[in-house]
């Protein structure tokens, strides 16, 4: 192995620690705020049958660095009921979330990211 294979290498597992480091750190605030906005959502169709209404919004992360970025962000968010679908784009920093507006909101994601480390810096809903 050379010295650049030895530095490759060692990007990877700098790169895969920092997204663990980052899902790991979020972890407990996720389970408080997951179970935080699932009351408040059931408490909106108490009585009521919903039909799901699928929404996405685009969010632009400055911190968005890397595939493992976007694995963390994914794994913490599709935990939440309603977050259907979650993709980055490392290029334009941006995260692409597809959603049921009937489960959860544009804010509650937000507040998520912003709560395991990756603050929104403007946001359009498409």
């Amino acid at each position: 192995m050379t010295t650049a294979d030895a530095g490759e290498a060692g990007a990877g597992v700098g790169a895969d620690s920092h997204a663990k480091s980052m899902a790991n750190a979020g972890a407990e605030r996720t389970t408080a705020a997951m179970r935080s906005i699932a009351g408040s959502v059931a408490g909106r169709g108490a009585g009521y049958t919903c039909l799901a209404m699928d929404d996405q919004i685009e969010l632009r992360v400055p911190d968005l660095h890397c595939e493992g970025c976007v694995a963390s962000i994914r794994s913490v968010l599709e935990q939440f009921p309603g977050v259907r679908e979650v993709d980055g784009d490392l290029e334009t920093f941006t995260l692409t979330v597809r959603y049921d507006l009937a489960s959860i909101t544009p804010l509650a994601i937000k507040t998520q990211l912003a709560a395991i480390g990756y603050p929104v810096s403007g946001a359009e809903d498409g």
